[in-house]
């Protein structure tokens, strides 16, 4: 568990952020209890989707989170119309970034809208919970530049506070890298897996990709009861 930016008072505001091996206390069964209290469970991606829509908003759509924002001015201070938050269902969310890694303590860009090293980044303009459901990946192997290695990588999901957009995708990738918002995916693996190089990624540092997405990436949690 972490504090953003190793302050304590930083959990006081936003919660405490947790690595997929503590959320979920390494199970990837979908709807998981996890972290969770009894009679509670880590939500699915389609929870996530049924809770946005019950206020009326739409994922990946802009404009349409705001129901799930939180009217207090803990997000970055904005002052136009339709920017505050209306917390419709009481779920009042927080921007508490998150802490992000990479093997080579190197940026991986723009990837996905973010730019990802290791380190706590975008509080006060994201947030990001973690979802108790697994995305497929196709990873770029070491032997053909023409062939994947699939992997099952955890997934959270991205409110984006500059556009009040609830941001999930978890439909099957392909090599065309047609992802949405996920720091675990085939364009990030050189920075995952221990291995930074252009030759591909053989099975060795797929595996430690793997590891890597579940314990060295901190997000937040929420719970919704069984």
């Amino acid at each position: 568990m972490k504090c953003y930016g190793d302050v304590e008072s930083n959990c006081d505001t936003y919660g405490r952020l947790y690595n997929w091996l503590a959320a979920t206390q390494n199970d990837a069964t979908a709807g998981v209890q996890g972290i969770c209290p009894t009679g509670w469970h880590l939500p699915t991606n389609d929870e996530w989707v049924a809770m946005l829509q019950s206020t009326g908003g739409e994922v990946n759509v802009e404009g349409n989170g705001r129901g799930l924002k939180s009217t207090l001015n803990y997000w970055r201070p904005v002052t136009a119309e339709g920017q505050i938050g209306t917390n419709e269902d009481g779920f009042a969310g927080l921007p508490g970034g998150g802490y992000f890694w990479t093997y080579s303590n190197t940026t991986i860009g723009t990837h996905a809208g973010l730019n990802v090293s290791r380190n706590y980044l975008y509080a006060e303009s994201y947030a990001f919970w973690w979802t108790s459901t697994s995305a497929t990946h196709y990873w770029m192997t070491g032997s053909t530049l023409g062939a994947y290695n699939i992997m099952t990588m955890p997934y959270y999901v991205r409110f984006d506070h500059t556009t009040n957009t609830l941001v999930t995708n978890v439909e099957t990738l392909t090599s065309s890298y047609s992802y949405l918002n996920s720091v675990f995916s085939s364009s990030s693996w050189q920075h995952l897996s221990n291995s930074y190089n252009s030759s591909g990624l053989n099975a060795g540092y797929s595996g430690t990709a793997l590891t890597n997405a579940r314990a060295n990436f901190y997000f937040s949690v929420r719970c919704v009861k069984d």
